[in-house]
């Protein structure tokens, strides 16, 4: 490795990390991606029963490496944040396997440790960031394999794929990727492939331990991905999206949390639409099946989500970091001509992320930062609410966000009982509710924004509606803070006490 090469490497990583790290807080929360998520590496952590979600088990590992230096939110945002500094060095060396170019690879770390949606990632309760740092691991682990075939890598890449997959069922497809072209080396041949075939059969048995585990995910394959897919009418708009956000990589949202109406036409995307003259000179650069991996890669998760309603930029964050990739070879290649524009390429390029980077970490943590981020019931909220069910003791509180509230109280900031309508069917919900009322015990109904929209698989209007016909329904607190609901303003969490018709 050239000193050069290193020395840009290493102010890569710490221009990268002090991004990251200023102005980190645990505010970036979302009552489902991060509650849905933690909560059960509490419970875990306190013996308590716990019921998994077949996509959670990646972030719940998360939780339960944070939660064991500190219960507080702020030892996750710590962990994610140092998974996403991780992610320059682990760039530079996949990238270092992939073209065996330092040059390349020593550009391709500075633009990951700037990208203005990779920096996001890095700093909020939110799992995509490790996403990209799996797909980098089994990416190197994959590509030393290929260089050198062993029984131990095969393993090692079978549990590395696997651990992709538990944070994002869709990565599944990556390990498809991986094995395809791991196959075509020995053109399909078993017999030559016996330590790879190995490592197939070490990720099958992997995936059908998980599978046994949690049944319902295969429900998640068998539905063709639930009634979120493949609606004709978010075709278009979700492909404009996706293409604006991988051809101008470098300009990519300032956010954790793009939807595809975010994604618009600024100064900065114009700039970064420069990209577009690298990445032509990589596709030139294709001329062998074996150089298909990386596009590959690109194409089907990039297509997989354009089937998805709820699209969001984070879904794409391998394609977008391949995207990096891409600018960073082209740039090298021109730079072998024509060396004073490839400067002039990386110059703009460099401020096509470095403007919307200023402007991200400017405004982190301000409300005009968490609407961005699509933060709709801010950590603020909860915390206050949390405070008032201990200070009025309350015994019984009944909310979608059931699964929040449970982990104020495994943390032994409130007492009583938490019934979560994501865990309970509203039969239940409302025998609870009777039977406490009639104890005489003190009951609140915490609505929340997920009472006017259904959301997670879960009608929760419907136990709205439920509680409106059968209790009285006195309010106790309305949030000053708005969210827009089906073009609706709507208040993101009031406090009603419930009392009995």
């Amino acid at each position: 490795m050239k000193r050069s090469h290193l020395s840009l490497l290493f102010l890569s990583t710490l221009l990268g990390a002090f991004f990251r790290l200023y102005r980190l807080n645990a505010d970036y929360v979302w009552f489902n991606d991060t509650f849905f998520r933690l909560t059960p590496a509490l419970e875990i952590l306190k013996g308590v029963p716990v019921k998994f979600a077949p996509s959670m088990i990646g972030a719940t590992g998360v939780g339960l490496v944070s939660f064991l230096f500190s219960e507080d939110l702020f030892s996750v945002a710590l962990v994610v944040c140092f998974a996403g500094i991780a992610c320059i060095p682990l760039s530079y060396y996949f990238v270092l396997r992939l073209t065996k170019d330092e040059r390349i690879a020593a550009l391709t770390a500075l633009f990951v440790s700037i990208n203005p949606t990779l920096v996001a990632l890095s700093k909020v309760l939110l799992w995509d960031i490790f996403v990209l740092l799996f797909f980098l691991t089994s990416g190197i682990i994959y590509l030393s394999f290929k260089e050198k075939e062993t029984l131990p890598k095969g393993f090692l890449l079978a549990i590395s794929l696997f651990l992709l997959f538990t944070f994002k069922l869709p990565n599944i497809l990556y390990a498809l990727v991986f094995y395809f072209f791991l196959f075509y080396k020995y053109r399909f041949s078993i017999n030559k492939s016996k330590n790879l075939l190995a490592s197939l059969l070490a990720y099958i048995f992997l995936m059908a331990l998980f599978f046994y585990s949690f049944p319902d995910a295969l429900d998640t394959f068998t539905r063709g991905g639930g009634p979120n897919f493949f609606i004709k009418e978010s075709y278009v708009s979700l492909l404009v999206a996706t293409l604006k956000t991988l051809l101008s990589p470098l300009a990519s949202p300032k956010t954790s949390m793009a939807f595809h109406f975010d994604i618009g036409i600024d100064i900065f995307f114009i700039m970064g639409l420069l990209a577009l003259i690298p990445i032509a000179f990589y596709f030139k650069s294709i001329k062998k099946i074996e150089d298909f991996f990386p596009l590959s890669s690109v194409l089907i998760i990039s297509l997989f989500f354009i089937n998805f309603s709820g699209w969001s930029h984070r879904y794409i964050v391998v394609p977008l970091f391949l995207m990096l990739v891409f600018v960073s070879y082209g740039i090298i290649k021109i730079m072998e001509k024509e060396r004073g524009f490839a400067f002039l390429i990386v110059a703009v390029c460099f401020l096509s992320s470095f403007g919307p980077l200023i402007s991200l970490t400017g405004e982190w943590g301000e409300s005009k930062s968490l609407a961005a981020n699509h933060v709709a019931t801010p950590l603020s909220l909860f915390n206050k609410t949390s405070e008032l069910i201990d200070l009025n003791n309350v015994e019984i509180v009944v909310s979608s966000y059931g699964r929040v509230f449970t982990y104020y109280k495994l943390k032994g900031e409130i007492d009583g009982e938490i019934v979560d309508f994501y865990s309970v069917e509203k039969e239940e919900m409302l025998d609870i509710t009777n039977n406490g009322i009639f104890e005489g015990k003190r009951v609140w109904y915490i609505e929340g924004w997920p009472d006017v929209f259904v959301f997670e698989g879960k009608d929760t209007i419907v136990y709205r509606e439920n509680i409106e016909s059968e209790f009285v329904l006195k309010n106790i607190y309305t949030s000053k803070e708005k969210i827009y609901v089906f073009d609706r303003e709507y208040p993101p969490l009031i406090i009603y006490e419930l009392y009995k018709k």
